[in-house]
């Protein structure tokens, strides 16, 4: 409709719709652009972040961003930051992701992820997941 790529509509977007990021995360986190950047805030309770399985020892979060133009041959780029390794069930404080917005007038997202370890090991099942959209930048 406006004649170029708008992301707009894929804010709040869950990526894994059978399985919400607020089924694992409790908390209410924020996001926020400051200086350029998109921030996420995320309180950390013991409570906040359920286990899904006997197996899940620790979790991190990530905030992943995606922009560029997908009409021509390899337009999307990808960045992305981690948090350090939280373990169930121990924590309070807060986790705190920063990410540069790109430059240039591409439009770009932003994913919060939340993944599991089972041990030193990535937990296999889907259910230790979660991922969503929470920022969208159109026109800068």
């Amino acid at each position: 409709k406006k004649g170029k790529i708008d992301f707009s509509l894929l804010k709040g977007l869950e990526l894994q719709p059978s399985l919400p990021l607020n089924r694992i995360y409790k908390g209410v986190y924020t996001v926020e652009e400051v200086d350029k950047q998109i921030i996420i805030k995320l309180p950390l309770q013991e409570y906040f972040v359920t286990a899904q399985g006997p197996l899940a020892t620790n979790y991190y979060f990530e905030a992943i961003e995606v922009w560029g133009n997908p009409q021509k041959e390899n337009g999307l780029k990808a960045y992305h930051e981690e948090s350090k390794l939280y373990p169930f069930g121990r924590n309070n404080g807060k986790c705190e992701l920063a990410i540069d917005l790109p430059k240039g007038k591409d439009p770009c997202l932003v994913i919060l992820k939340l993944s599991s370890l089972e041990g030193n090991e990535l937990a296999l099942h889907p259910k230790n997941y979660g991922m969503k959209v929470v920022a969208v930048e159109n026109d800068k």
